[in-house]
């Protein structure tokens, strides 16, 4: 049994909506799922992100396909480890989670169909960065 984290429900949405099936597996620091279940291409990035991830998914291959941030900052650096994740498709950010000013690492992201910035303090000068 997987642990309900803050983003479950966005991501249980964000699933039903791109027709996922069982096979996505919850990634965060608290979640079962050992680095052995992550794609080989993802798993230095993973190692990284995890420690600030409440939630995330793999696809049947193992690949990161969304990731969600809440309540634990995420610094520029670690930022750019999301372009190691290929299949990267989707990011939540809840508050306290990115500065505006670190929006401009999100920018490199052109494979992203979804970015939330739930209750993230961005201004339109952070969403400026993005292009």
């Amino acid at each position: 049994m997987y642990r309900l984290s803050p983003g479950f429900f966005i991501f249980v949405f964000a699933l039903l909506s791109r027709g996922a099936d069982a096979s996505d597996l919850p990634l965060g620091a608290d979640d079962p799922v050992g680095i052995e279940d992550v794609h080989p291409d993802d798993r230095a990035a993973v190692r990284v992100l995890r420690k600030k991830t409440s939630y995330g998914l793999l696809d049947k291959k193992g690949h990161v396909t969304h990731l969600s941030f809440h309540r634990i900052a995420v610094s520029g650096e670690e930022l750019d480890r999301l372009n190691e994740l290929k299949r990267l498709e989707g990011l939540t950010f809840g508050k306290g989670t990115i500065a505006e000013a670190e929006m401009k690492h999100l920018a490199k992201l052109t494979r992203l169909k979804s970015l939330s910035l739930r209750d993230a303090q961005v201004t339109d000068k952070g969403i400026a960065h993005l292009g």
